[in-house]
């Protein structure tokens, strides 16, 4: 509710989405001890529900629209905080230490572009988005791992193999 409230607030528009919030909030609880119900309950669950033929506001339920419940309700409270932790603190960091801090930046506006818009709609399943932000950090990685390697390896076979390539 407080999310609705603070929408409601500012003229946000949220398309019925308020009542979905409410019609799946029995299937959560925001507390310490909640553990989740398990990755892909949210959608047998409205499934299930579309088999019963409930409609909200006149449609039919297929999708919460809202990645960041989605989330809390499969993963449960520490399985989601651990997830925020990861993506919002400790793939900056990454992204820094193995990176620049011009990639982290690049990172965490991304990053925050879809935390926002996952609160309004289900990016999950749209990959380019998602995509976009993890080959941020795959591209970090390997240009750091490729630094280690050019920077004279003491392994033999290493030598070896970089000898080769310049054929």
């Amino acid at each position: 509710s407080i999310f609705v409230n603070l929408a409601m607030k500012y003229g946000i528009n949220l398309m019925s989405r308020e009542g979905l919030y409410e019609f799946i909030g029995d299937q959560y609880d925001f507390s310490l001890i909640f553990k989740g119900r398990g990755f892909g309950f949210v959608e047998e669950y409205l499934v299930y529900v579309k088999t019963l033929g409930l409609k909200y506001a006149g449609s039919s339920l297929e999708h919460i629209h809202n990645d960041l419940l989605l989330y809390y309700i499969e993963e449960g409270f520490w399985g989601y905080l651990g997830w925020l932790l990861i993506n919002c603190i400790w793939y900056p960091i990454l992204c820094y230490k193995y990176g620049n801090s011009k990639l982290c930046l690049i990172y965490t506006i991304i990053n925050a572009y879809n935390l926002i818009t996952f609160t309004t709609d289900n990016m999950s399943s749209s990959y380019q988005v998602t995509l976009t932000y993890r080959l941020i950090l795959m591209g970090c990685f390997a240009s750091y791992w490729l630094k280690g390697k050019t920077k004279g390896s003491n392994n033999e076979q290493d030598k070896i193999l970089s000898s080769n390539s310049s054929v």
